[in-house]
């Protein structure tokens, strides 16, 4: 398990690495002894200094020095270890911070974290597969429309040129364009617009009255109360789980905040997708 760090810090001219090893491991133990519910945990951790070179003008913090170690423990990570050791390693980057030779800290590869991440991507994927999988069904079942690759004809939406697609291929993929929608596009189906002639001449001609050709321009493409109710409310869910989203896809942690919403939106989306197939049955 390794945990990849980067630190500025001034060190005095002539400094040993196996000093500076020696001093890091030092304050990784007392995080350990300080936090850690398993003394075993970090007995037998190793500190790798990965790369030592000066500053090429030292900052006004006194730093001349970078230097990138790592820390690797010789133990799978489990359910009962993965607090502890991120506790540890949590309190050995607040203790690094104290260390008055040491002006600024980065932690970039961390095990524990890439699990964290692997499992919220795994979550969104099943969640933003049965959201299609709703959608879809919403918007086949719909009379408006006759073609399965163009879903959103005479709606105000309009997918990206580089997020389209040929229907050929769509058909040889066996998707169809919720597969390419942004994260915030699933918001923003279901709004008419009118905007050919042609279209407002067939609208006209299909109608039996002004008040029905007037109330056709009005109405969304999708009517249908329970389908009109989900895509409303879709508009409240989906912009915690694109934060959360863009978190996995660009590693980096969300705030409390975020993983807070997180939870609260998926929670929501999942009841309102399995209510809305359950009453399909």
């Amino acid at each position: 398990m390794k945990f990849e760090f980067l630190i500025t810090c001034h060190l005095d001219q002539g400094s040993d690495t196996d000093d500076i090893i020696g001093i890091l491991d030092a304050i990784l133990q007392d995080s350990s002894d300080a936090v850690s519910l398993n003394e075993h945990d970090f007995a037998d951790a190793s500190l790798f200094i990965g790369c030592k070179r000066s500053i090429d003008e030292p900052s006004v913090d006194g730093a001349n020095t970078l230097i990138g170690f790592s820390v690797q423990l010789a133990i799978e990570q489990t359910k009962e270890n993965t607090e502890n050791i991120e506790n540890v390693i949590r309190e050995f980057g607040y203790r690094l911070y104290q260390e008055t030779w040491i002006s600024h800290v980065v932690k970039f590869e961390d095990a524990i974290f890439e699990q964290k991440l692997f499992d919220i991507g795994t979550e969104i994927y099943a969640i933003e597969m049965k959201l299609r999988r709703v959608l879809s069904i919403i918007y086949l079942k719909s009379v408006r429309h006759k073609h399965p690759f163009d879903l959103f004809s005479g709606e105000k939406i309009k997918l990206r040129q580089r997020n389209s697609m040929e229907p050929r291929v769509m058909r040889e993929l066996l998707e169809n364009q919720f597969f390419r929608f942004q994260f915030t596009e699933y918001i923003q189906v279901n709004q008419r617009q009118v905007t050919q002639m042609g279209e407002l001449l067939e609208i006209a001609r299909d109608s039996d009255s002004f008040e029905a050709f007037r109330q056709t321009l009005m109405n969304n493409p999708i009517s249908t109360e329970n389908d009109v109710e989900l895509l409303s409310s879709l508009t409240r869910i989906m912009e915690p789980i694109e934060k959360m989203r863009n978190c996995v896809a660009h590693n980096r942690h969300p705030t409390g905040d975020e993983a807070t919403n997180y939870v609260n939106a998926r929670d929501q989306l999942i009841e309102l997708l399995d209510n809305y197939l359950s009453d399909l049955d």
